[in-house]
């Protein structure tokens, strides 16, 4: 029984627990800074027991002593899969793209300059969906956008509660199907629900097959070539610690709960092999995508860190390198080449591999304190290496504290997959606020003007004189007429786009553009999707060229009528 004098001190140290754990969660740091990528998710926590387990003797019965080195479990990670067989597939972020995903969630006004360079250095590159919480958020994020003087049109929003920025670690993996796109859900035991159940909310509001893991990971801890091989770090086995109480004797425990781990990954995730590296330290993150990224399914970039300086990890990436130099893709060593790396600043660090990546776009992350001549030396690397590709730098200084940088923040989303259907475009944003939107005089003359042509005669003539394709206001008409006329209009603005040889097509109405693409509100399923013009028919193209600014000009008003009216029927 516990004595009466010994109650007190219990007392007073549960009272100090409960304290020191509410200082921790109400800590100034978040609420200045903002969450970080490594404060949600513990380590080991989808560790298990695995009772009475008979182990392999191809691999218990070995002579090694220890903890295994990573060249000992290179030897079964880089061996072929029995069950790989294609599908479901993790493409390369060097493929092609539909859009980038980004939040604005927990995102602090400090941090806005970060968002308003990416959405500046991705336009005419690449579309971008914004997922936002509430319509606080995206008046917010409006508001800082609109000023700039960059075309806007490849920016839309998208509804979707999250607790974070950090979309990579925690959101979806997409994989491609036979038959269309996988929403992967990692298991996670943290403490943002909202993060959590990402995966899943995407998944049905994309219209993508969802799948469950049982198994934990983060995303930025994974890399894929697109061609059956998956890259990890050493942590994925701190995450997935498996206990055996009843061992035999001469049983290497360490050697065998690490072979289930990356046995269990390969199947879970079809991957053909899994190569498994060790991370920088000390990082918080532990992930992969701190320190390589692949630029082609056969093609590694791996930091270079300064021995001088940092001897230790200059040693483990030059070990990494030397794995990563054993895989052979399509029969040949896999090509690895390096990026230097600045001093770190304690346990941070200049992450130049931890980059948003498209076919044609790379930005990575600098910080004040990078040396001008090492950026520009990173920058050259990733130019010479990507030939022809757009490489820029974005400026996170505000958030290296943070622990996370470019790819923690975005999520790719493929060729392949469906973007929901309640994305918007920024004009229809703006326009479904409405008077709640605010905007100084000065904004609204920098804004494009998105507003439908009038319908007098001068306007009607100079759209006629650019185009077939009408306007969508006709208020010089009577009432029937003008609804009939509308719907004429809506109409015209649908096509069927398709390549030369016609092998694909899709039947959908044009409603903006990004860069080199087109976006379409496609009519089966009525979902957007982005084809880049140059695959299509030169048809198609030259319609697309004359009805370039009328596209541009009443594409949000087109998806506006048909997600409010449906697709127009003038069937007598």
């Amino acid at each position: 029984m516990l004595p009466l004098k010994s109650i007190p001190v219990l007392l007073l140290w549960l009272f100090a627990t409960l304290l020191g754990e509410w200082v921790i969660a109400k800590r100034p740091y978040y609420q200045s800074y903002g969450n970080s990528p490594a404060s949600g998710y513990p380590y080991g926590q989808s560790g298990y027991q695995a009772p009475n387990y008979t182990p392999n003797r191809s691999y218990a019965n070995t002579t090694r002593k220890g903890t295994p080195t990573p060249a000992s479990i290179v030897r079964y990670a880089a061996t072929r899969s029995e069950n790989y067989n294609g599908y479901p597939r993790l493409p390369g972020e060097f493929e092609d793209q539909q859009a980038i995903l980004l939040s604005v969630s927990d995102l602090q006004p400090h941090h806005n300059h970060i968002l308003t360079q990416i959405v500046e250095k991705c336009s005419e590159k690449i579309p971008l969906v914004i997922l936002y919480n509430n319509q606080k958020q995206l008046k917010a994020t409006l508001a800082f956008l609109s000023p700039l003087k960059c075309d806007l049109g490849h920016v839309s929003f998208c509804p979707l509660k999250l607790d974070t920025i950090w979309l990579r670690d925690f959101g979806p993996r997409m994989a491609e199907t036979k038959n269309g796109s996988m929403s992967i859900d990692f298991f996670y035991n943290g403490q943002r629900p909202l993060d959590d159940a990402f995966p899943i909310v995407w998944g049905q509001k994309s219209g993508a097959e969802i799948r469950k893991i049982r198994w934990t990971i983060q995303c930025g801890n994974l890399l894929s070539n697109g061609r059956g091989l998956g890259v990890v770090s050493s942590r994925i086995f701190e995450d997935n610690f498996i206990a055996f109480p009843n061992s035999v004797s001469q049983f290497d425990g360490e050697y065998e709960r690490r072979k289930i781990v990356v046995d269990a990954f390969k199947e879970e995730c079809n991957l053909e092999r899994l190569l498994v590296l060790e991370p920088l330290r000390p990082e918080a993150t532990q992930h992969v995508d701190m320190f390589m990224t692949f630029l082609a399914p056969n093609h590694a970039l791996v930091a270079k860190i300064d021995p001088r300086s940092d001897p230790v990890n200059a040693k483990v990436m030059d070990n990494n390198v030397s794995l990563l130099k054993q895989i052979k893709v399509d029969g040949r060593p896999m090509k690895v080449d390096r990026i230097p790396y600045p001093p770190r600043k304690g346990k941070f660090w200049s992450p130049y591999t931890n980059i948003i990546l498209t076919k044609d776009l790379i930005l990575f992350p600098t910080y004040q304190s990078d040396p001008p001549g090492l950026v520009q030396q990173a920058k050259a690397i990733y130019q010479r290496l990507v030939p022809g590709a757009k490489v820029d730098t974005i400026d996170m200084t505000t958030m290296q504290e943070l622990e996370g940088a470019l790819h923690c923040m975005s999520v790719n989303v493929p060729a392949f997959s469906e973007l929901p259907k309640d994305v918007q475009t920024f004009a229809s944003a703006q326009q479904m606020l409405g008077g709640k939107m605010a905007f100084s005089k000065d904004n609204v003359s920098k804004q494009k003007d998105t507003r439908p042509i009038k319908s007098n005669q001068n306007s009607t003539a100079a759209a006629k004189k650019r185009s077939s394709t009408p306007s969508l206001t006709f208020s010089d008409q009577t009432p029937g007429r003008q609804k009939t006329a509308e719907q004429k209009a809506v109409l015209s603005y649908r096509k069927r786009f398709s390549n030369a040889a016609n092998t694909f097509g899709v039947d959908g109405f044009a409603i903006g553009f990004s860069g080199q693409s087109i976006l379409l509100h496609r009519i089966n399923d009525r979902r957007d999707v982005m084809i880049d013009i140059r695959r299509l028919s030169q048809a198609n193209q030259d319609w697309i060229s004359k009805n370039r600014d009328l596209i541009r000009r009443n594409g949000p008003r087109i998806k506006q009528y048909l997600l409010t009216n449906g697709i127009p029927d003038l069937t007598p």
